[in-house]
């Protein structure tokens, strides 16, 4: 095993992924992987038929969610029964949150804990979130300097059990933006991991990720949004696609080390 899949979304994460946990399990398989992470948003709900799916397989089936924190998503990954647990209460704090939200204002929807909730999460390692992350966003932006005070913060909190995350998806930029992930994960003394930001299993499931965007937003097919795919590279590539656009031995080996530090992580 030289590379582990540790962001990756099902149909289980309020329409922002295109595949079932079962169709994840089997990429990961024909890719000759073993071991895969599922990560939905805000959601344990595919744990158990993930993890049905994985033993069946044998694959190794690491546990985590995307967690929304100020409104952006942050990955936890369990390294235990205990950090599930953690994990869990993360996420409930921030449908408690949603729950409030819109008997503030109808319709409105903010699945989100505060920052230091995070702190209620011990057995867990966390990476910074894909594309859709704030330190995607704050680099993208020209704000270095935020960029690297909101790893500082991070590292304070959650120490070795930090990575920042590395993808590409071949989108204009990407290439500029693992350079620059790359050189703040040096700066910042934090390790880095590779992922891909998985929203679906095969290329083809973009079509279906895209239905479920148009209807999470209400839009019309001809409507553009910004969370629509703009093409079908967020699927669960081998690591020989990868590292083309990755060219870091360390960071595919970190994701082992993770998956590996997560093997006691089995709900009965």
């Amino acid at each position: 095993m030289s590379f582990v899949h540790l962001h990756s979304k099902s149909w289980y994460s309020f329409r922002r992924g295109g595949s079932s946990p079962d169709a994840l399990v089997q990429q990961a398989l024909e890719n000759g992987q073993t071991a895969i992470a599922l990560t939905d948003y805000m959601s344990t709900a595919g744990v158990i038929p993930f993890q049905v799916a994985a033993r069946a397989k044998g694959l190794h089936s690491v546990i985590g969610a995307e967690v929304v924190v100020d409104g952006y998503p942050l990955v936890m990954l369990a390294t235990s029964n205990a950090g599930f647990r953690q994990m869990n209460l993360v996420i409930s704090r921030g449908l408690e949150t949603e729950e409030r939200e819109k008997r503030k204002e109808e319709g409105r929807k903010s699945f989100s804990v505060k920052f230091d909730t995070l702190l209620e999460a011990t057995d867990v390692f966390v990476l910074t979130g894909g594309r859709s992350g704030l330190l995607w966003g704050l680099l993208a932006s020209g704000k270095p300097h935020s960029a690297l005070e909101w790893v500082k913060r991070l590292s304070g909190m959650f120490g070795q059990r930090l990575f920042i995350e590395v993808s590409s998806h071949l989108c204009e930029g990407d290439a500029r933006m693992v350079g620059r992930l790359l050189s703040l994960a040096k700066t910042a003394r934090v390790h880095a991991v590779v992922s891909n930001d998985v929203a679906y299993a095969v290329p083809e499931d973009a079509v279906r990720l895209d239905a479920l965007t148009l209807s999470r937003h209400r839009l019309q097919v001809q409507d553009d949004h910004s969370e629509r795919p703009s093409n079908r590279e967020a699927w669960l590539k081998p690591q020989c696609l990868l590292e083309p656009m990755i060219r870091v031995p360390s960071l595919y080996a970190n994701t082992v080390a993770i998956a590996n530090e997560c093997l006691s992580t089995s709900l009965k």
